[in-house]
């Protein structure tokens, strides 16, 4: 087939097979990449790396090395260095032998991709051994591209600690490099994703690199800011998610703005609501361990400097942020809740974007005469009414009118005490009387959730299970509360987001199911109900709109009735044609 249709299928092959070491889908892969084209050997070489990923195979390795050193394709050559960094994924001492080899070879690229080996062999432990190696050819090393590897790296190896990050990292910050600062905003942006609320200093590091004078760096800062700012509300953070928000939108917009920067600023959209916002970044999984599609994917994000279809892998690293209740059928029932004990803000949903107000652009039109005759008519208009003016005096009536008003505008404090106290009560009891008329809404500083529900990582210590003999808020059209039914297995409440087994306090009971159509209906309610309340907002714009439009319309010198006819706007010609 074409290049195009192998390059679908080798990276097709690798997703599909990452991480299972199949000897037909790698000899199948193998034989692709020594066809030696730059297009298709790159995406062979990427897919032996999945699937062959933590595998550590010695055969792979020699294969990849010594094909990467032959060929002189750069495309391939990257390719091959980054399928070994992913064969060497948490072999932690085991991979030292090759990352040495390849650290200190004369090729940049092999370079770039031994800095990436590091932060995966080491991925998640925080090793000081590899932090120093980093450290140091992100300083010293004559390459850009590997300085801006071995930066991105350190955000592999202290995923685990991401508080520890921002120190780290906050010299490098500052680097005259562009790369540096480039790879600076990557590693905090998959260290701390999701983490704008628990860790500040990843936000203050990030703030002023969105404002750097160069422009692949801003693009940078927007991606990480758009990491952090993941499931993160208007009422977390001091608002820096709804800021940041409003920063992208202008970003995008602006078509001043620089190419590669509105790119990522579509990019950073993408990650804040990836899953229609009920997913997140993570590189571990709800039981604390290293997810290695995570890794693998963060790893091939930081590869869209050079290939940008390689962005699509970022979606290995995430993972819903549910609460599902299952019974032992592995069925939803409906009669499972929990408690959140926070406001409903504090986690929700952020605003949807609201399209642009139209604006009518055009224009009144202004009748214009050109003639000279009529210049000449005007001033003799004007002429005839400033003689009728000196002719006529100012009536009596005319002249008491400012007297009056001042009259009234200087007793107008007595008016008023006389008005109240005529009327028996206080200027303060009035306001109290007027304000009683108005209800004033406190949020509720909890709220229950049913099965299933959106529950985000920061909400889960937030997370309270209905106890047995407990009364449950009813659900949907019941109008009567309901006894608790089901309890989780694990009663120790440990986990509190993700899949729970539940245990039927009433199994003699017929069971309310969840269906996926009952949900998709609940879905399409509420999508109908957004969408008639923005319908009803844009109606209400575009009506105060047209009455603006009818109040500022220009006066003509009279008006006329609306059915009368009116006449053309006259136009003379000049006296010289």
């Amino acid at each position: 087939g074409s290049e195009v249709h192998q390059v679908g299928a080798c990276l097709g092959l690798g997703l599909t097979a990452m991480g299972s070491a199949d000897p037909v889908v790698y000899e199948d892969l193998r034989n692709t990449l020594f066809q030696d084209s730059a297009v298709s050997g790159e995406a062979a070489g990427y897919g032996m790396g999945l699937v062959m990923t933590g595998s550590g195979d010695e055969t792979a390795v020699n294969d990849l090395l010594s094909y990467a050193k032959d060929t002189s394709h750069e495309k391939i050559i990257r390719a091959c260095g980054m399928a070994l960094a992913l064969i060497q994924f948490r072999r932690e001492q085991e991979a030292e032998p090759i990352i040495d080899q390849m650290a200190n070879d004369q090729d940049a690229i092999l370079r770039y991709c031994a800095m990436f080996m590091t932060g995966l062999a080491y991925c998640g432990t925080s090793r000081s051994s590899a932090i120093r190696r980093l450290l140091h050819f992100s300083v010293s090393d004559v390459s850009d591209d590997v300085r801006r590897a071995a930066v991105i790296s350190l955000g592999f190896v202290l995923c685990n600690s991401p508080h520890r990050l921002p120190g780290v990292l906050r010299l490098l910050s500052e680097s005259y490099n562009p790369h540096v600062r480039y790879a600076v905003c990557l590693a905090i942006g998959f260290a701390c994703a999701g983490q704008a609320d628990s860790n500040p200093d990843a936000v203050k590091l990030l703030e002023p690199l969105l404002k750097d004078r160069t422009d692949f760096v801003r693009q940078g800062a927007v991606i990480g800011m758009g990491f952090l700012c993941m499931q993160t509300s208007a009422a977390q953070a001091n608002g820096v998610a709804t800021r940041f928000r409003a920063e992208l939108m202008k970003i995008a917009t602006d078509r001043h703005q620089d190419v590669s920067v509105r790119f990522g600023a579509i990019v950073a959209f993408g990650i804040m609501d990836c899953g229609g916002r009920n997913e997140t970044a993570s590189f571990f999984s709800k039981a604390g361990t290293l997810r290695m599609g995570a890794a693998v994917g963060f790893a091939l994000f930081a590869q869209m400097w050079y290939w940008y279809p390689l962005i699509l892998c970022l979606s290995l690293s995430f993972s819903p942020t549910a609460l599902i209740g299952l019974n032992e059928d592995m069925r939803m029932p409906k009669m499972f809740a929990v408690q959140s004990l926070a406001k409903p803000s504090q986690f929700a949903y952020p605003p949807p974007t609201q399209p642009t107000a139209k604006t009518d652009t055009k224009k009144s039109t202004i009748s214009v005469k050109l003639s000279t005759a009529h210049k000449a008519g005007k001033k003799s208009t004007a002429a005839t009414k400033g003689a009728k003016s000196k002719q006529t005096p100012p009536s009596t009536s005319e002249i008491a009118k400012p007297t009056e008003i001042s009259s009234v505008a200087a007793t107008a404090g007595g008016t008023a005490d006389q008005a109240s106290e005529g009327s028996g009560a206080a200027p303060m009891d009035v306001d109290k009387k007027t304000g009683e008329g108005k209800a004033e809404t406190t949020e509720a500083t909890e709220q229950t959730l049913y099965n299933p529900s959106r529950v985000v990582p920061a909400q889960e210590s937030s997370i309270r299970f209905y106890q047995a003999g407990e009364m449950m808020p009813p659900r949907g059209a019941r109008k009567e509360q309901q006894k608790v039914r089901y309890l989780p297995v694990l009663s120790d409440g440990t986990r509190r987001s993700g899949f729970l087994m539940l245990d039927d306090l009433f199994p003699e009971e017929p069971e309310e199911i969840l269906t996926f159509s009952d949900q998709a209906t609940a879905t399409a309610s509420d999508g109908k109900k957004d969408e008639d309340k923005t319908k009803t907002e844009n109606d209400a714009t575009e009506e105060e709109g047209g009455k603006a439009k009818t109040t500022d319309k220009p006066d003509d010198g009279g008006s006329k009735p609306s059915g009368e006819a009116q006449p053309p706007a006259s136009f003379d010609l000049p006296d010289t044609f």
